[in-house]
Parts: C-alpha cells; structure tokens; sequence
C-alpha cells in the first residue's frame, strides 16, 4: 500500500470527524483561546471549512496515488497546491467564520 493511500484515509476520516463537528480541540491555535475569544468565532462553520480543507487533500492524496502525480519531476505539484488551499482556508477561517459584530 502506498503511503498516499494511508494519508488519504486519515485524512478522510478526519473530514469526517470534523463534519460531525468532533476533533475541534485539533485547531491550532483555537484551543488555546479563552472561551470569550472563542464567541468570536461560529464553531459550526469553522469545522465545516476545516472538513472541507482536510477533504481536499485527502482527495489530492488519493488522485497522486491513483494517477502518479508526484512521478516525473512534478514533486511539488501536490503539495504547491495544499499549500495554496491552506492559505486560502486560513484567510476564510479569520473572515466567513468570524462572527459578525451586531450594531
């Protein structure tokens, strides 16, 4: 079994748990925080997005391992594009999950 295969499976199962809204205390950053500065936040949307990001790269994982995209010198291929939705979901993390101030 190849190792993307077993990354791939982690990583769907982690979706998963964080769909379910389990496994937010995995948040860097976010268990740290005093309850006050985790009010700020909407947890629902906050799993949500995080699901999303670690089904993203579980289906990444899975088509390398299917179609061999880190074969032929395209090693960075994966991981310029992980990279590229972890940023993306860090800027939405602090802007759609934030929780608006009311007037």
């Amino acid at each position: 079994m190849n190792m993307e295969y077993a990354v791939a499976a982690v990583l769907a199962i982690m979706a998963v748990a964080f769909w379910k809204e389990k496994g937010s205390w995995l948040f860097a950053g976010y268990n740290t925080m005093s309850e006050k500065e985790k009010q700020n936040y909407d947890h629902k949307k906050l799993c949500r997005l995080m699901s999303c990001l670690t089904g993203f790269c579980a289906i990444m994982f899975l088509a390398d391992g299917i179609l061999g995209l880190s074969a032929g010198g395209r090693e960075g291929l994966i991981g310029s594009i992980i990279f590229a939705a972890a940023v993306i979901t860090v800027i939405l993390a602090n802007t759609v999950c934030r929780k608006r101030k009311k007037k």
